[in-house]
């Protein structure tokens, strides 16, 4: 059986990156934006909770058996994904990605420690998993500063959608290291 991923991403460049790295694999995710999130009545819980309906239906098709929410902050991508695991035995793969600027990776073990007496399990240096298999990535200090000191563009500054998407996909196609443990953790079990 095709796993089915819910990938919650810190803010729409994460997004968009995973997007991207996902399509290049042939896969078809389905994106779902913090706009989105806020405008749907009973908020990501039931967003969530129709797409695994969906899949559960067959009304998707295995290629796209992958959620992308864009939680829009670190704090809301943390609290999300606890309160996902909090709900206990989940039929679905849940990753978490998010930048490792200044403290997020002690105040993500910080969280998961105090609300569910867990601690993460280092795969490697970006990548770590819970108890539970559930994965979490961490993209060196941000995406937007690898994008920046590898092409010296800065995704903040540009306006244009379609510039901000062309950026990334030439940044993909730089293969970073840490780009290659991203794919490592993700599509392992695909």
């Amino acid at each position: 059986m095709t796993k089915t991923y819910v990938i919650i991403c810190e803010g729409l460049h994460n997004q968009l990156f995973s997007y991207f790295k996902i399509k290049n694999k042939a896969l078809n995710p389905i994106c779902c934006s913090k706009a989105r999130i806020l405008r749907h009545n009973g908020g990501e819980s039931t967003i969530i909770r129709n797409f695994i309906h969906l899949v559960h239906s067959k009304a998707i098709s295995s290629k796209k058996r992958i959620l992308l929410k864009d939680d829009g902050d670190k704090t809301v991508c943390m609290d999300t994904f606890i309160e996902l695991l909090k709900q206990g035995d989940i039929d679905y793969e849940l990753v978490i990605i998010l930048d490792a600027d200044s403290s997020s990776i002690r105040q993500f073990q910080k969280k998961m420690q105090m609300e569910l007496k867990q601690n993460l399990i280092k795969i490697n240096s970006n990548s770590y998993k819970t108890k539970n298999k559930h994965k979490i990535f961490f993209i060196p200090t941000s995406l937007e500063k690898e994008i920046e000191n590898n092409s010296g563009k800065d995704l903040h500054r540009v306006r244009n959608p379609d510039k901000k998407k062309s950026i990334i996909k030439e940044f993909i196609r730089l293969n970073q290291p840490w780009a290659q443990e991203f794919e490592d953790l993700i599509f392992c079990d695909l």
